[in-house]
Order: structure tokens, then C-alpha cells, then sequence
């Protein structure tokens, strides 16, 4: 699943892998959305802290390799592409922090995305 995102390549000389640092067009928005919504489901909150997104075990920006401001505008970009209906991002006196909505489940999210894959290679 990382090489479809773009996140990993396999490399044949060494048989190993190498981890990519993904561009944003090509990083889907709701896998985004998925991985902050597994991770508020781990951290069990529905208010998370941007740095602890980014820096957090098992953490989007770990699991996505984005740091803080990357993450920060993608994030920024699903709020405005979703009208808000799946998180908001504020950044209040210096704290940045990602509201979600708890009437999703991560798992949702997920299989919007490849119904939606699915459908654009029809």
C-alpha cells in the first residue's frame, strides 16, 4: 500500500526499500483524512494537537512522512475541499489543533477512497 502512494519504492539491486518523501497532489485526501482519524482513534480524543499529528507515534505525519506544515496544508485543503464535514483545522494564539468528527469511522474514509479510485478507472 506505501508504493501506491508513493511513500515507498522497492529497489531490485538491494531487494530492499526505500521510503519517499510523497508530493501532495499525489497523496489522496482521504487516505490524509483516514491516517488523523485512526490516529484520533488510538489517542482516543476528537481535538488533536497539529505537532503531535505530525510527531506522534503512529502519527499521519509519521506514517505519511509530512512535516508539519505539509501536513498542516493538507489538511487545510480537506477542510476546505469537504466544506468541513469531516475536520477543521484552527490555528488559535500559537496552538494548532485538528477538530474531528466522531460520526466517522476511520475504516469509512478508507473504503470511500478506493470506491472512488475504483469508479475513476471505469
Amino acid at each position: 500500500p506505501l508504493a501506491v502512494l508513493g511513500l515507498m519504492s522497492y529497489l531490485p539491486n538491494t531487494k530492499g526499500y526505500r521510503f519517499l518523501t510523497p508530493s501532495p497532489q499525489r497523496l489522496p485526501s482521504l487516505i490524509v483524512a483516514y491516517s488523523v482519524y485512526r490516529f484520533a482513534a488510538l489517542q482516543r480524543k476528537s481535538i488533536l494537537k497539529l505537532e503531535e499529528c505530525t510527531l506522534g507515534e503512529q502519527s499521519p505525519g509519521r506514517l505519511l512522512r509530512l512535516d508539519t506544515e505539509a501536513l498542516y496544508r493538507q489538511l487545510e485543503s480537506i477542510d476546505a475541499e469537504m466544506g468541513g464535514k469531516l475536520l477543521r483545522v484552527s490555528r488559535t494564539a500559537g496552538v494548532n489543533t485538528v477538530s474531528i468528527y466522531e460520526r466517522y469511522h476511520p475504516l469509512d474514509l478508507l473504503e470511500r477512497h478506493f470506491q472512488n479510485s475504483s469508479r475513476k478507472q471505469e
